[in-house]
């Protein structure tokens, strides 16, 4: 019995972790006018499965065929790897610009929606300006040090 209970906290530590993996990507690819209840769908799911993950345990009770039941539907995350696309943001913030512009293109393709500019010189203009802002600037003078920003 202590087994199984240690196991179980075990698990649920486990979907904790996929939970903070997987649902800011998630959110990302949903706009922002539906986030708050995207959100709220999946913290309603985290709840379910954790009734699901009781109500398993009550039927299978031994704790191979437990195990087989709750993990062999978790295989199938295994495909997100190439379902979802890397996020935006994370690769505009790893200067990977080309790979963020097919992305977009991409959902706007999928949207339906017409881009009205092109979105690879926007984000070479955003790779520019970063560049600029990494350049060493002069300071007007010493003062500035301890002026309040």
């Amino acid at each position: 019995m202590a087994y199984s209970s240690i196991h179980i906290a075990w698990f649920d530590c486990n979907l904790i972790i996929l939970y903070f993996d997987l649902f800011p990507p998630g959110v990302e690819l949903i706009s922002p006018s539906k986030r708050i209840w995207a959100t709220i769908i999946i913290n309603c799911a985290y709840t379910v499965g954790d009734i699901f993950l009781g109500t398993v345990g009550y039927y299978f009770r031994y704790w191979r065929h437990f195990l087989l039941v709750i993990y062999l539907p978790g295989a199938f995350f295994i495909s997100y790897f190439w379902i979802f696309p890397e996020s935006i943001r994370w690769l505009v913030s790893m200067q990977r610009y080309d790979e963020a512009a097919k992305i977009i293109e991409k959902m706007a393709r999928w949207n339906n929606v017409k881009l009205d500019f092109d979105i690879k010189e926007a984000l070479s203009m955003s790779k520019s300006a970063e560049e600029k802002s990494k350049e060493p600037q002069l300071v007007g003078s010493s003062f500035n040090v301890i002026q309040p920003a």
